[in-house]
């Protein structure tokens, strides 16, 4: 995975699971030598000392790791106002991280509106959710998004999604409405299969890309998952309407470029 892009609000859009793994390798890399030069080396980070332990139990000094009970108030956001009066030294880096940034209320979002419109230096943070479409559009507007890849050697959690990339079920859409009837997909869900879905492609275009030299068929592959990626982000921009999921997936079906 590639390191936080240079900004200081960053939207990552994902699986909690996979969100919250991604964030801490990251976080990793950020305060870790020995994180960093496993990632240098492209080699999985496997390191569990006493900087890594903290980040993972959110205890690291340089981390605020936000935890509300059952949806943000205002006063749960109170704590960065507090950290972010006080200037860091030179270089230093401290991290807020905001989780399910879609149930930001109003009342929350207007309060954090000037401290992500102009975070003090060395200040940033790190919201996630795995509902973009929600996320008021004052947060969208002040961040940088990243889709957080899901891991390579991990089975979709949905089994529409692992019919529709089934390359032996291609030929086989009235096993695929059977499957679309039992499942009776929510609106929602849809969306939210949809950006797993972008998510997927994109972690495999990543793993296909980050090697040296592909041969011939993974060329053929990573043109294959270059037109799933912009097919899917086409169906993000129109996603199902009210009552119209099991049409929408049909057609989707039938017409995806699968990878």
């Amino acid at each position: 995975m590639n390191r936080f892009p240079p900004a200081p609000v960053i939207l990552i859009v994902g699986s909690q699971e996979h969100a919250v793994l991604f964030i801490e390798e990251e976080l990793q890399k950020e305060f870790c030598v020995l994180a960093q030069e496993a990632a240098a080396q492209g080699k999985a980070i496997d390191c569990y000392c006493r900087t890594c332990r903290l980040i993972k139990q959110r205890q690291h000094p340089s981390l605020v790791w936000l935890a509300p009970e059952s949806g943000y108030t205002v006063k749960d956001v109170d704590v960065i106002f507090q950290k972010t009066q006080f200037a860091l030294e030179l270089n230093a880096k401290f991290f807020f991280v905001i989780p399910d940034a879609h149930t930001l209320n109003v009342a929350t979002a207007n309060r954090l509106l000037k401290v992500l419109e102009e975070p003090p230096t060395g200040y940033r943070f790190l919201l996630y959710t795995h509902n973009a479409q929600a996320v008021l559009p004052t947060i969208l507007s002040r961040s940088v998004r990243v889709n957080c890849a899901f891991n390579q050697q991990a089975e979709f959690l949905h089994p529409l999604l692992n019919f529709i990339c089934d390359q032996r079920k291609v030929d086989d859409p009235l096993s695929f409405e059977a499957l679309l009837k039992k499942e009776h997909l929510s609106d929602q869900q849809s969306f939210e299969l949809l950006n797993n879905l972008l998510n997927h492609c994109v972690g495999k275009l990543k793993e296909l890309c980050s090697q040296l030299e592909l041969s011939s068929e993974e060329l053929q592959a990573q043109e294959r998952l270059e037109h799933s990626i912009a097919f899917i982000t086409q169906a993000l921009k129109r996603p199902p309407q009210p009552g119209s999921s099991e049409i929408f997936w049909k057609y989707f079906f039938i017409w995806f470029p699968r990878p």
